[in-house]
């Protein structure tokens, strides 16, 4: 886990079916707009179906649609999560918003 990788924003980088997975734990106040992620090495960058493409010198990498969610009252509840490119710089937009 990197903690604080943003100001109240921690990391949990893992495997899972042989692909690296990560999940952004987000604490109350923190503001989301602060993950960006700019990919070195790509040769392209594009979103298609909700999923992030990646395409390099040596294949293309699949990051599927984002999945986000809140603990509310102890209950996990969905939140509505998209990928936002801009010049190159991968980010997250809440197009229902969240309870910060």
């Amino acid at each position: 886990i990197y903690h604080n990788l943003y100001k109240d924003i921690d990391m949990k980088v893992y495997g899972k079916d042989f692909t690296m997975k990560y999940d952004l734990m987000l604490y109350p106040g923190s503001d989301a707009s602060q993950v960006q992620f700019r990919y070195r090495g790509a040769d392209q960058l594009f979103i298609r179906n909700g999923s992030l493409i990646i395409e390099t010198s040596v294949g293309r990498v699949v990051e599927v649609e984002p999945y986000a969610y809140q603990l509310i009252a102890g209950e996990k509840v969905t939140v509505a999560c998209n990928y936002k490119l801009t010049d190159g710089v991968l980010s997250f937009t809440f197009p229902k918003g969240y309870n910060k």
